[in-house]
């Protein structure tokens, strides 16, 4: 039939096609088979370049990390270790305060206070105030326990010193009104206390004249 012979044509012609063409199809196909095997290598390279960055990788941010983390460890230890040293020296301060408070109170009993003792624990007060003030200090408890006695020690030597410059300014002695005053300058209240004082003094003294008036009408 005709079909028959139309297929048989087309058969015939795909022969001939494929005979025509036989080498460069076969050169192509080795030329696939090359690109294969090139992209074969390409890929183990890469998986062999991604392997060698993650090994870099490992090897230098695992070090850097651990430098890292030495570092924070450091920087904790030098803090810790300076904040024990300041405690230390408070400890110590305070117990020379205790010792100085001791001695400037053995001679209560004497009319006179000694103003070189109580300058002295004055000075103490100061540095242990200032050190109690620092904000990494509050909430110690060791150091909290001793914020009632260095409360009182300040309030004895302000009492002390009042007294100093009372018998002072009693006497006429400029030596001792100035050693007082200079108590009052080591604790930073200075202005303070000769304001009062020349206030306290000139009414003291406004009064006395008053009555001396009076007596004489």
């Amino acid at each position: 039939s005709s079909l028959t012979s139309y297929l048989t044509r087309i058969d015939g012609e795909i022969t001939k096609l494929v005979e025509r063409n036989e080498c460069a199809m076969i050169s192509k196909s080795s030329s696939m088979d090359d690109l294969k095997s090139k992209l074969s290598d390409t890929t183990s390279e890469a998986r062999s370049l991604e392997i060698s960055m993650h090994n870099i990788r490992t090897n230098i941010l695992d070090p850097y990390r651990n430098i890292l983390k030495r570092s924070v460890q450091l920087e904790r230890i030098q803090t810790t270790s300076n904040l024990l040293r300041r405690i230390m020296r408070l400890q110590f301060a305070v117990s020379k305060l205790r010792t100085q408070i001791k001695s400037s109170s053995e001679d209560q009993q004497q009319e006179r206070e000694d103003t070189r003792k109580i300058c002295k624990a004055a000075q103490s007060l100061q540095y242990v105030e200032k050190l109690v003030a620092a904000e990494d200090l509050k909430g110690i408890e060791i150091i909290d326990k001793e914020l009632d006695w260095i409360r009182e020690a300040g309030r004895t030597i302000r009492v002390k010193a009042r007294r100093a410059l009372r018998i002072g300014m009693r006497s006429l002695s400029q030596a001792e009104v100035g050693s007082a005053l200079q108590i009052f300058h080591v604790l930073g209240c200075l202005e303070q206390t000769f304001g009062e004082t020349i206030k306290k003094t000139s009414e003291t003294f406004r009064a006395r004249c008053e009555k001396l008036l009076n007596n004489v009408v």
